[in-house]
């Protein structure tokens, strides 16, 4: 069940860049020094990006939407816009040590199933699921094993934007936050408390009561 590929680890340090509701997500501070984000997906919302600048002001960000334009690309000599679909990681250039952030609407199901190349320089993997759009069970299934063959699951969230009706009790649209495992000397302990975490979530429809998510209880 796609609950059993979706446990998260503990671990300590953990920050919230970006907007406080959609735009936002909770990433691992021990992981973002790195010389390049590779962000898809904006809408011309670029908190995440602006944020992540603040911390690493030499970075170089490429950020890629098909449907959008990208203001801070034009404001910023570090940020390129790419007016493009993405549908496989070998789209991207990842050549050094970089994060991830993707927020594609579905479409990540395609990214994840047509790449078998490798992870070695993604140290943080931020992505929003959308398990409504695309894809079926057993698919979903193999994109999160591949994911959880490099990555540890160190974040989750779901967005209560949309519902839970799909793979119950997994939100429709679920924020994941996964570090390299390479960068571990031992497998992290599971996670013993429920999400959303106090000061660092933030419910994103606000009308909305925010998911409990505690199955690996």
């Amino acid at each position: 069940m796609l609950k059993d590929l979706l446990i998260p680890y503990k671990i300590n340090n953990k920050i919230r860049l970006g907007n406080p509701k959609d735009g936002g997500y909770v990433v691992s501070s021990d992981h973002l020094n790195t010389s390049k984000l590779i962000s898809l997906g904006c809408d011309n919302q670029t908190s995440f990006e602006k944020d992540f600048l603040k911390i690493n002001p030499t970075s170089r960000i490429d950020i890629y939407d098909i449907d959008s334009e990208c203001d801070l690309a034009s404001r910023h000599d570090n940020v390129n816009f790419y007016n493009m679909e993405v549908n496989s990681f070998e789209q991207l250039s990842i050549d050094s040590n970089c994060v991830v952030q993707m927020d594609i609407e579905g479409s990540e199901y395609d990214v994840f199933s047509n790449y078998d190349g490798h992870f070695k320089y993604i140290q943080q993997l931020i992505i929003e699921f959308h398990f409504h759009f695309n894809g079926n069970a057993s698919g979903w299934e193999n994109v999160l094993k591949k994911i959880n063959e490099s990555f540890y699951l160190v974040h989750i969230h779901g967005n209560n934007c949309a519902p839970i009706t799909q793979y119950n009790p997994v939100p429709d649209a679920i924020e994941c936050t996964y570090v390299n495992k390479n960068n571990f000397v031992s497998t992290p302990p599971k996670e013993n408390i429920a999400y959303p975490l106090r000061n660092l979530d933030r419910t994103n429809c606000n009308n909305r009561t925010d998911f409990i998510l505690d199955w690996w209880l």
